[in-house]
């Protein structure tokens, strides 16, 4: 799941292992459905949380 949620800082570095599972996001859908998305509350707290778990993950992939 990680590597699809934050694939600027991983890719698809797992992409060959015995168990697949499939992580979608529809970040970038629901930003581009809802003109006023960004600049909710609830949105704004989420791009948070994002950011504070980038920066917590592992720089690099092994």
């Amino acid at each position: 799941m990680i590597p699809v949620v934050f694939d600027d800082l991983y890719g698809h570095a797992y992409t060959d292992r015995a168990v697949k599972i499939d992580v979608h996001t529809t970040r970038d859908v629901l930003v581009s459905n809802a003109d006023d998305m960004a600049d909710s509350v609830a949105w704004k707290a989420l791009e948070g949380e994002l950011s504070k778990w980038a920066r917590m993950l592992p720089k690099r992939t092994d």
